[in-house]
């Protein structure tokens, strides 16, 4: 577990993740992952990490009516506007009437770990992914 924590801080896993008081916001927080996720599970999110994303951690994709498009973690919408945090945590809103495509992305944003780390670095990362949280 201890080598599975050196595997996480040296990743990129905080990029996008946060585990206490370390990380981002943009992804899913791990500080509990322990106690919602088996290991069983924990390996398949690290090694096929689209098969199954929780709507809550879906990614939208806005295009605004000047051209822009914003990709960021959905966190509010109701029938006026849509609120996400982008990758760089910055909090936006949208009104509907500026939207010209909005679409909740099937696939999610993190990267498998599939032919860039060992099964061994896997295993320790799920090791210390599952110590994490009171049991």
């Amino acid at each position: 577990a201890a080598h599975g924590k050196a595997l996480v801080e040296s990743n990129g896993c905080f990029d996008c993740h946060r585990i206490g008081e370390k990380g981002s916001r943009v992804g899913p927080n791990l500080s509990d992952i322990g106690t919602r996720r088996t290991p069983d599970r924990l390996l398949k999110s690290l090694v096929t990490p689209d098969e199954e994303v929780l709507f809550e951690n879906r990614s939208v994709r806005v295009v605004t009516k000047d051209g822009a498009t914003i990709t960021g973690r959905l966190l509010n919408q109701d029938a006026m506007s849509v609120q996400m945090m982008t990758p760089k945590e910055e909090l936006k809103t949208y009104l509907r009437a500026n939207i010209r495509e909005y679409t909740v992305l099937d696939k999610g944003l993190m990267p498998s770990t599939q032919g860039k780390l060992s099964d061994q670095q896997v295993a320790d990362i799920v090791a210390y992914l599952a110590s994490l949280g009171d049991k």
